[in-house]
């Protein structure tokens, strides 16, 4: 059993330390860029840009000629790009695999300020290259400064690259199957990994890594990851830093955050024990990291998923999360925390389902006695 640390209590923070290879950044303050309008930017309409808003950011499409000190602009989530863009192929793929992750494109319009108006980095405006090309670590250096400039979209979009990179997609390969419609309370596992048979438009069929079971499940469920130990490793890593942006936003992506944060702990898990991994990657045997590494990541993966849950008003499905990460770090202080507050909105949610009761009872009643609804309607029926 993992026993207390600071580092384990400090990956629960919102800032976010260093994590081995992948670290993630500690200051969510802008980048230090110039405040001064940059009305040439707006001339376009089409042009993409950053809108500041506090200390975070976004990235979007000027809509509308700048009226005054205003402009309209239409929110991204998804990478647009510029619109230089040259290679289409792998940008509709990543869209697609985000849109199974659980995150769509917005179309969210706003009125903001020209004060507000900043200009994308260098590498978001450059023409795009083949997706061969990009470096995972230039790749990271881009998401922690996007990070660091408080625009979450476009830093996940950055990782999303990396997704990519590391899985092949198709018939033959790994993946884990994550079920959103489950009710996730603990007792039956809303995801597995498997090997994908058959591809069809709407319907997978796969087969489970454990027990060799055949199963058809809906094509949306199904979540590509990597055929190698090492790249699922650092595939799972990368699945809790984006669940972390996601939930860092203004306005945090629940459903997408407790999609990455479950896929990365179903791997985790699953690389705990040497004859499940040896059983699931062809290269299981030989591993880079030691279990307390997996320990510590798979705990981070438990609070992620419990802060989601809680955002989703999902308590039982919390509460079955903030258990397994007690488990694995029982004086983790936050851990604690978030055992209260879950109780707490439990107790809450189950007052106002009682009042929800009564003012139902009472309406039926009310009904009953009404000219609308008499008993003896019944025995007609």
């Amino acid at each position: 059993m993992a026993t207390s640390t600071s580092r384990s209590e400090e990956a629960d923070n919102d800032n976010y330390e260093s994590a081995s290879e992948f670290g993630d950044c500690e200051d969510r303050g802008d980048s230090g860029g110039d405040d001064k309008p940059h009305n040439d930017l707006v001339e376009i309409v089409g042009n993409m840009v950053r809108v500041k808003a506090g200390k975070q950011s976004r990235r979007a499409i000027v809509a509308t000629a700048p009226q005054g000190d205003r402009v309209d602009v239409i929110y991204c989530s998804l990478p647009e790009g510029s619109s230089q863009n040259t290679n289409e192929s792998w940008r509709s793929v990543l869209s697609s695999f985000f849109n199974k992750f659980g995150l769509e494109d917005c179309t969210e319009e706003a009125t903001v300020s020209l004060q507000d108006i900043q200009p994308l980095e260098m590498f978001e405006t450059k023409p795009d290259a083949l997706l061969e090309d990009y470096s995972i670590t230039e790749l990271q250096k881009r998401w922690v400064m996007l990070a660091k400039m408080g625009d979450y979209d476009a830093a996940i979009s950055q990782i999303g690259i990396v997704f990519l990179k590391l899985t092949r997609q198709g018939v033959g390969s790994l993946a884990c199957v994550y079920n959103p419609e489950c009710k996730d309370n603990g007792l039956i596992p809303n995801s597995f990994i498997c090997t994908v048979m058959t591809e069809e438009e709407f319907t997978s069929e796969v087969l489970l890594t454990n027990d060799e079971t055949e199963m058809t499940v809906k094509a949306s469920f199904v979540k590509y990851i990597p055929n190698s130990l090492e790249d699922a490793f650092k595939f799972a890593k990368l699945c809790n830093v984006a669940a972390k942006y996601a939930l860092l936003r203004t306005n945090p992506y629940a459903e997408f955050s407790a999609c990455c944060s479950t896929i990365a702990l179903s791997l985790f898990e699953s690389m705990l024990v040497v004859e499940i991994r040896e059983n699931i990657w062809m290269d299981g045997g030989v591993a880079s990291f030691s279990v307390k590494d997996i320990k510590q990541l798979l705990f981070d993966s438990y609070m992620l998923v419990t802060r989601a849950r809680i955002l989703q008003n999902k308590f039982n499905a919390a509460a079955a999360m903030v258990r397994k990460a007690v488990f694995l770090d029982p004086g983790n202080k936050s851990a604690r925390v978030l055992v209260k507050i879950i109780k707490q909105r439990q107790m809450k949610q189950q007052r106002n389902d009682k009042q929800l009761a009564r003012n139902v009872a009472a309406w039926v009643q009310k009904a009953m006695k009404s000219e609308e609804i008499q008993p003896s309607d019944f025995d007609r029926l």
